[in-house]
């Protein structure tokens, strides 16, 4: 049984071949660009960048919220990242 999780941890790990693109496990609202809104508040969000597969900050306004907006990096990488995700 050792030897069969050695195995599919280095397949994880080794060959990109080995499971779809992340961006095809992602919910559509992953791929969209953060959304500062119409608000002036400065509060500090998480979205998840798609194209480097990183949860980064970015400025929220407090209002008109997208669903690519995330109180925490945990939730961002949760919902976008996943195990393959990361934080910047």
């Amino acid at each position: 049984q050792r030897e069969l999780l050695k195995y599919y941890h280095d397949c994880l790990h080794n060959d990109p071949e080995f499971l779809p693109s992340p961006a095809a496990r992602l919910p559509n609202f992953c791929l969209e660009p953060p959304y500062t809104g119409f608000c002036k508040a400065r509060k500090i969000r998480y979205f998840y960048d798609a194209k480097s597969r990183l949860c980064k900050t970015f400025i929220y306004g407090g209002c008109g919220a997208r669903q690519n907006n995330f109180l925490t990096a945990a939730d961002c990488m949760w919902t976008c990242g996943g195990a393959h995700g990361a934080l910047e």
